[in-house]
């Protein structure tokens, strides 16, 4: 069936990815996950460690993307933890793709890495659209003491319009959209039973999750790869008594600015304004 097949390129893992070049700074491990074997890197302080911090790359990127944007923070006496998201760099990915089975992936991180102090949580991209699921009420016993997202995907919706817009003559065929749409949902609910998923509607915020601790959000302006449309509906949504700061910066890119100081500085002074990490 046509639907069926198209369905199924929507649940193809990723075309490539950032080659695992991690240095020695980090040890890598492996935890049981849900869905199969799930790596970490992880960067211990050489003294005391304050807090604990989890981080989630995206969509074709990689764990030393993560490593750039806060290796410097075991200097600040945190513990870091990247976790290599399923079909990206050596990590497998078997049966559909679904941010839902990277969800699992990171509930098997938080449930058993070394943790010490508070939890933070850092996704960039797709990896702040998993973040945000930590805070559904499917899952609301894994506790997060704060929230990073770096330019976040915060619904599903567009990314399945910009994937329909490269089938070209097939994608105007009458029906075939909807067609299409209700295969997925039945790919997920499949996948996924007792998420709750029963149209795009809740894969996007705020039925997806929403943040119910500090958060910072760090914004390329403009973002050249999601556009405006994710921030504004994460804001739009935003409970008013969940404390939030959004940082827009013009010299910062959705992708290729994994280094990036101006960033840094401002990540540095949140987390230290929250006693998350020591001050300087």
């Amino acid at each position: 069936m046509l639907a069926r097949r198209i369905a199924d390129r929507f649940l193809e893992g990723p075309p490539k990815s950032v080659p695992n070049t991690l240095d020695d700074a980090w040890d890598v491990t492996v935890v049981d996950g849900l869905r199969g074997p799930v790596r970490i890197a992880s960067s211990r302080p050489d003294g005391a460690m304050l807090s604990t911090m989890v981080v989630v790359h995206g969509w074709t990127s990689g764990v030393v993307r993560s490593a750039n944007r806060v290796r410097h923070l075991t200097e600040r006496g945190m513990l870091v933890h990247l976790m290599e998201v399923r079909g990206h760099g050596d990590s497998p990915s078997e049966g559909p793709w679904t941010a839902g089975a990277v969800v699992d992936d990171l509930v098997a991180v938080l449930k058993h890495v070394e943790r010490h102090g508070p939890c933070v949580l850092y996704g960039h991209s797709l990896g702040g659209f998993v973040a945000l699921r930590m805070f559904h009420e499917s899952n609301a016993h894994h506790t997060v003491n704060a929230l990073v997202l770096e330019s976040p995907m915060t619904m599903y919706a567009p990314v399945f319009d910009e994937g329909w817009s490269t089938l070209g003559v097939l994608g105007h065929i009458p029906g075939l959209k909807k067609a299409v749409l209700r295969s997925l949902i039945a790919r997920w609910q499949n996948e996924h039973p007792g998420s709750g998923i029963t149209s795009l509607v809740d894969v996007g915020v705020p039925a997806w999750g929403m943040p119910t601790c500090p958060t910072l959000v760090l914004q390329a302006e403009p973002d050249r790869r999601l556009g405006p449309a994710h921030l504004t509906a994460l804001l739009d949504a935003w409970p008013e008594h969940v404390p939030l700061k959004v940082v827009r910066d013009s010299t910062l890119r959705h992708s290729g600015t994994s280094s990036h100081p101006a960033r840094d500085q401002v990540l540095d002074a949140w987390l230290e304004e929250q006693g998350l990490i020591l001050p300087r």
